[in-house]
Protein backbone atom coordinates (compact mmCIF):
# COMPACT_ATOMS: atom_id res chain seq x y z
CA UNK A 1 0.00 0.00 0.00
CA UNK A 2 1.31 3.70 -0.96
CA UNK A 3 2.24 5.64 2.06
CA UNK A 4 -0.75 7.88 1.07
CA UNK A 5 -3.26 5.47 1.17
CA UNK A 6 -2.06 3.73 4.41
CA UNK A 7 -2.08 7.31 5.54
CA UNK A 8 -6.20 7.66 4.53
CA UNK A 9 -7.19 4.05 5.25
CA UNK A 10 -5.55 3.40 8.64
CA UNK A 11 -3.50 6.11 10.33
CA UNK A 12 -2.66 3.61 13.00
CA UNK A 13 -0.45 1.37 10.60
CA UNK A 14 0.62 4.36 9.04
CA UNK A 15 2.36 5.91 12.50
CA UNK A 16 3.92 2.81 13.43
CA UNK A 17 5.54 2.44 9.62
CA UNK A 18 6.53 5.43 9.93
CA UNK A 19 7.80 5.19 13.29
CA UNK A 20 9.74 2.47 12.29
CA UNK A 21 11.37 3.95 8.88
CA UNK A 22 12.40 6.68 11.47
CA UNK A 23 14.34 4.39 13.32
CA UNK A 24 16.00 2.54 10.45
CA UNK A 25 17.09 6.06 9.00
CA UNK A 26 18.21 7.47 12.73
CA UNK A 27 20.92 3.99 12.59
CA UNK A 28 23.02 5.96 9.98
CA UNK A 29 25.16 8.49 11.38
CA UNK A 30 24.21 11.05 8.11
CA UNK A 31 25.31 14.98 8.38
CA UNK A 32 22.36 16.03 6.46
CA UNK A 33 20.53 14.82 9.66
CA UNK A 34 23.03 16.04 12.45
CA UNK A 35 20.53 18.10 14.74
CA UNK A 36 17.51 15.91 14.09
CA UNK A 37 15.95 14.28 17.57
CA UNK A 38 14.88 10.86 16.24
CA UNK A 39 14.38 9.84 19.68
CA UNK A 40 11.40 12.42 20.60
CA UNK A 41 10.47 12.39 16.58
CA UNK A 42 9.23 9.01 17.32
CA UNK A 43 7.78 8.74 20.04
CA UNK A 44 5.85 11.65 18.31
CA UNK A 45 4.92 10.22 15.75
CA UNK A 46 3.60 7.28 17.90
CA UNK A 47 1.48 8.99 19.95
CA UNK A 48 -0.32 10.27 17.31
CA UNK A 49 -1.58 6.91 16.73
CA UNK A 50 -2.19 6.45 20.39
CA UNK A 51 -3.99 9.44 20.17
CA UNK A 52 -6.12 8.32 16.97
CA UNK A 53 -6.93 4.66 18.71
CA UNK A 54 -8.06 6.55 22.12
CA UNK A 55 -10.12 8.74 20.45
CA UNK A 56 -11.68 5.75 18.07
CA UNK A 57 -12.06 3.87 21.47
CA UNK A 58 -14.02 7.04 23.21
CA UNK A 59 -16.04 7.24 20.54
CA UNK A 60 -17.30 3.12 20.71
CA UNK A 61 -17.82 3.66 24.56
CA UNK A 62 -20.18 6.47 24.11
CA UNK A 63 -21.79 4.56 21.61
CA UNK A 64 -22.02 1.78 23.47
CA UNK A 65 -23.12 4.06 26.52
CA UNK A 66 -26.53 5.42 24.93
CA UNK A 67 -27.24 1.74 23.35
CA UNK A 68 -26.77 0.38 27.12
CA UNK A 69 -29.21 3.19 28.07
CA UNK A 70 -31.61 2.34 25.45
CA UNK A 71 -32.03 -1.22 26.29
CA UNK A 72 -32.18 -0.40 30.08
CA UNK A 73 -34.68 2.31 29.71
CA UNK A 74 -36.54 2.20 26.70
CA UNK A 75 -39.66 4.46 27.06
CA UNK A 76 -37.45 7.20 28.00
CA UNK A 77 -37.97 10.23 26.28
CA UNK A 78 -34.58 10.38 25.51
CA UNK A 79 -34.16 7.37 23.18
CA UNK A 80 -34.30 9.44 19.73
CA UNK A 81 -31.98 11.69 20.94
CA UNK A 82 -29.78 8.43 22.50
CA UNK A 83 -30.19 6.76 19.01
CA UNK A 84 -29.03 9.84 16.99
CA UNK A 85 -25.80 9.96 19.40
CA UNK A 86 -24.92 6.27 18.59
CA UNK A 87 -24.85 7.44 14.88
CA UNK A 88 -23.18 10.15 15.44
CA UNK A 89 -20.54 8.19 17.79
CA UNK A 90 -19.86 5.60 15.14
CA UNK A 91 -20.04 7.41 12.10
CA UNK A 92 -17.12 9.82 13.57
CA UNK A 93 -15.25 6.71 14.63
CA UNK A 94 -15.66 4.78 11.52
CA UNK A 95 -13.91 7.82 9.85
CA UNK A 96 -10.24 6.77 11.48
CA UNK A 97 -10.87 3.24 11.56
CA UNK A 98 -8.39 0.74 10.26
CA UNK A 99 -7.71 -2.71 10.84
CA UNK A 100 -4.77 -2.00 13.07
CA UNK A 101 -7.08 -0.37 15.60
CA UNK A 102 -9.34 -3.60 16.33
CA UNK A 103 -5.52 -5.17 17.48
CA UNK A 104 -5.57 -1.89 20.16
CA UNK A 105 -9.02 -2.15 21.25
CA UNK A 106 -10.31 -4.29 23.69
CA UNK A 107 -13.68 -4.50 23.52
CA UNK A 108 -14.78 -6.12 26.76
CA UNK A 109 -12.44 -3.67 28.50
CA UNK A 110 -14.66 -0.84 26.86
CA UNK A 111 -17.70 -3.02 27.24
CA UNK A 112 -17.25 -2.58 31.26
CA UNK A 113 -16.50 1.07 31.65
CA UNK A 114 -19.57 2.09 29.06
CA UNK A 115 -21.54 -0.24 31.50
CA UNK A 116 -20.22 1.98 34.45
CA UNK A 117 -20.85 5.23 32.94
CA UNK A 118 -23.99 3.75 31.76
CA UNK A 119 -24.87 3.25 35.17
CA UNK A 120 -24.05 6.21 37.11
CA UNK A 121 -26.16 8.31 34.16
CA UNK A 122 -28.91 6.25 34.16
CA UNK A 123 -29.03 6.55 37.91
CA UNK A 124 -28.89 10.37 37.60
CA UNK A 125 -32.52 10.29 36.42
CA UNK A 126 -34.03 7.64 38.77
CA UNK A 127 -33.55 4.59 36.40
CA UNK A 128 -31.65 1.66 36.59
CA UNK A 129 -29.40 -0.53 33.69
CA UNK A 130 -30.14 -4.02 33.10
CA UNK A 131 -26.97 -6.52 34.00
CA UNK A 132 -25.12 -7.57 31.42
CA UNK A 133 -22.99 -10.51 30.15
CA UNK A 134 -19.03 -9.39 30.72
CA UNK A 135 -18.00 -9.97 27.08
CA UNK A 136 -19.41 -7.28 24.62
CA UNK A 137 -21.82 -8.66 22.66
CA UNK A 138 -20.92 -6.26 19.58
CA UNK A 139 -18.16 -6.19 17.24
CA UNK A 140 -15.80 -3.96 16.61
CA UNK A 141 -15.51 -4.41 12.67
CA UNK A 142 -18.94 -4.14 12.35
CA UNK A 143 -19.59 -1.17 14.11
CA UNK A 144 -17.59 0.66 12.55
CA UNK A 145 -18.96 -0.83 9.11
CA UNK A 146 -21.40 0.49 6.44
CA UNK A 147 -23.75 -2.58 7.87
CA UNK A 148 -24.26 -1.22 11.41
CA UNK A 149 -27.73 0.08 12.55
CA UNK A 150 -29.01 0.77 15.82
CA UNK A 151 -31.76 -1.30 15.89
CA UNK A 152 -29.26 -4.36 15.16
CA UNK A 153 -26.68 -3.13 17.55
CA UNK A 154 -29.88 -2.41 20.23
CA UNK A 155 -30.72 -6.30 19.57
CA UNK A 156 -27.23 -7.60 20.24
CA UNK A 157 -26.91 -5.49 23.29
CA UNK A 158 -30.36 -6.82 24.66
CA UNK A 159 -29.22 -10.28 23.83
CA UNK A 160 -26.68 -9.69 26.64
CA UNK A 161 -28.70 -8.95 29.11
CA UNK A 162 -28.86 -11.47 32.40
CA UNK A 163 -32.02 -12.45 33.16
CA UNK A 164 -32.83 -13.56 36.73
CA UNK A 165 -33.87 -16.98 36.71
CA UNK A 166 -37.55 -18.36 36.67
CA UNK A 167 -38.73 -19.27 39.99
Amino acid sequence: MADGAMYQEDFLAWTIDQANRLRAISQFQLEEFDGVDFDLLIEEVEDLGRSDVLRVQSLVRKALVHLIKIVSDPDADAVNHWEREVMTFTLDASDSYGGSYRQRIDMDAVWKKAQREAALALGQHGSSPKSFESSCPVDLDWMMGDEFTVEAARNQISSAVIRPPEP
